[in-house]
């Protein structure tokens, strides 16, 4: 399936204050949510978004990565380690997201405009935006 930023030229970036969710504000007035979804007895969030400023141009590819195997933390869960990996025109963007759970469960990055709308609760800060002229 193709993902729905592609194509798009994005012109700010907000990500949740409790980092959980990414909004991708577009030229065209359009709006892309990628939210954490993680299964039962699970946790998914985001750790680190690398290169943001690439996010400020036109989308040509999105790209699902497993960044390194999983592995036991310190209170007995497992962690796996997920990436997105965003190219534009100015380069590409990584979104490193985890999943934390006791090893049967995992989660990822759910993407599209209604199916996976945030709570309307939560608070948004600017990730990146384009400099006004």
């Amino acid at each position: 399936m193709r993902n729905p930023l592609v194509g798009k030229t994005v012109v700010s970036v907000e990500i949740t204050t409790d980092d959980q969710a990414l909004r991708f504000t577009c030229s065209d007035g359009t709006t892309q949510v990628a939210v954490c979804y993680a299964e039962c007895c699970s946790h998914t969030w985001i750790e680190y978004v690398e290169s943001p400023e690439n996010l400020l141009g036109t989308v040509r590819s999105v790209e699902d990565l497993t960044l390194k195997p999983g592995e036991d933390t310190d209170d007995g869960q497992w962690e796996q380690f997920y990436g997105c990996k965003i190219y534009t025109d100015k380069g590409y963007c990584l979104i490193d997201y985890r999943n934390e759970s006791n090893g049967y469960y995992g989660g990822d990055l759910q993407w599209g405009e209604d199916k996976y709308m945030p709570d309307e609760d939560w608070d948004w800060r600017v990730l990146i935006q384009q400099q006004e002229v």
